[in-house]
């Protein structure tokens, strides 16, 4: 509550939704209550403005940002195609522009910020878990299946698994994590466990990095808004990118230990992890597909129209299909570790696999074999 005022937002609507111990009326009430948000949220954010942004032979060119974000991933606007809710009709509006004659063409990296992730922290276990094909998040909810609810399917249980690990990946804290998911604390607190167990080597990095960006620390002559001088510090990676992040006021737990101000450790965490795999890998990769394109014959049938995180979109004309494009783009995306050589000098012996997938617009999509 604040100032006397319930909240109803979504984290804390999700933890109702997850909480077993209530009842199924409120279950409902409450799923209900998400279901109408996420359809205002798609009414104000596509169905309202989309006519307006509607150009000529009925195309739509989204802007797509390049230096825009903390991370260094890209992202969009008027309108963001990225944020589309993956169970709305609303994709299946994306058509290509040839009609019968074309398709939309998706191709998506497999696991690449966990790729990342592994690349960045060396950790032993995790680099040897992918290269023998094992899933880390399967991995920790072996460890904790017995505890999570057994209404949840297989398929439930480790997407609750998945969503948890990327929570403490990003440097989020257990009690946020329990109140996103509705678990008890206790639960979370061994779902953490499982992670850091068997991946020591992430937490070594995390925290590795965090003492980097103090050692680093400037006086930024600046104050926070409690009145507390602030610092700024930086992180550099493989890459070359430099991460700035400054000092804000201590949490509650942590003024309790003689704390004033302190660095986010969530921004530290997160960065490195999304600013490679989305910021880097994937920039890198759309450049050199533009430029094999530009140079094939498959310049004006073939058209890079989309990037949404670890995947790249394409409208493509049917008689572009016959030429082994796909296979020639597939080939590319496979190729990234050599391009981080070549173009980083940096020594990225992981395997990173991407998937195809093809339909008469972009919500009906089928895997296709190259």
């Amino acid at each position: 509550a604040k100032k006397g005022i319930y909240t109803t937002s979504d984290e804390v609507l999700a933890a109702i939704s997850n909480d077993d111990s209530l009842s199924p009326k409120i279950h409902q009430f409450v799923n209900g209550l998400r279901e109408i948000r996420g359809y205002d949220k798609e009414l104000s954010g596509y169905y309202e403005p989309l006519p307006g942004l509607i150009c000529e032979g009925s195309l739509l060119h989204q802007n797509i940002n390049n230096v825009a974000t903390a991370t260094g991933r890209l992202s969009q606007n008027q309108p963001n195609l990225q944020n589309m809710n993956n169970k709305s009709d609303l994709k299946k509006t994306f058509k290509s522009r040839w009609g019968d004659n074309g398709q939309i063409l998706e191709i998506d990296y497999s696991q690449l910020e966990v790729i990342g992730l592994a690349y960045s922290c060396r950790d032993p276990q995790l680099l040897a878990d992918l290269k023998d094909g094992l899933d880390m998040h399967q991995q920790t909810l072996d460890k904790v299946k017995h505890l999570l609810p057994s209404s949840l399917s297989a398929k439930e249980q480790r997407r609750l698994v998945k969503g948890i690990n990327f929570g403490f990946l990003y440097g989020g804290g257990v009690a946020k994590q329990s109140k996103i998911t509705g678990l008890p604390q206790s639960v979370v607190k061994k779902i953490k466990k499982a992670l850091y167990d068997r991946y020591p080597g992430i937490k070594e990095w995390q925290d590795a990095n965090e003492q980097a960006v103090i050692k680093s620390k400037v006086w930024l002559h600046e104050k926070s808004k409690g009145g507390y001088p602030i610092h700024k510090g930086t992180l550099r990676t493989d890459t070359g990118r430099i991460y700035t992040f400054k000092e804000y006021d201590a949490m509650p737990w942590q003024k309790a230990s003689g704390m004033d101000v302190s660095f986010n450790r969530s921004q530290i965490c997160n960065y490195p992890i999304q600013g490679f795999a989305t910021g880097d890998i994937v920039p890198t990769v759309i450049g050199e597909v533009h430029q094999m394109l530009m140079a094939s014959d498959c310049r004006d049938t073939c058209l890079m129209i989309n990037t949404t995180h670890d995947s790249i979109t394409f409208d493509v004309h049917n008689d572009a299909l016959d030429k082994l494009i796909v296979k020639d783009i597939m080939e590319i995306m496979e190729s990234a570790p050599d391009l981080l050589g070549e173009i980083y000098g940096i020594n990225f012996e992981l395997t990173l696999a991407v998937e195809a997938t093809i339909g008469d617009n972009l919500n009906d999509q089928v895997v296709i074999e190259v």
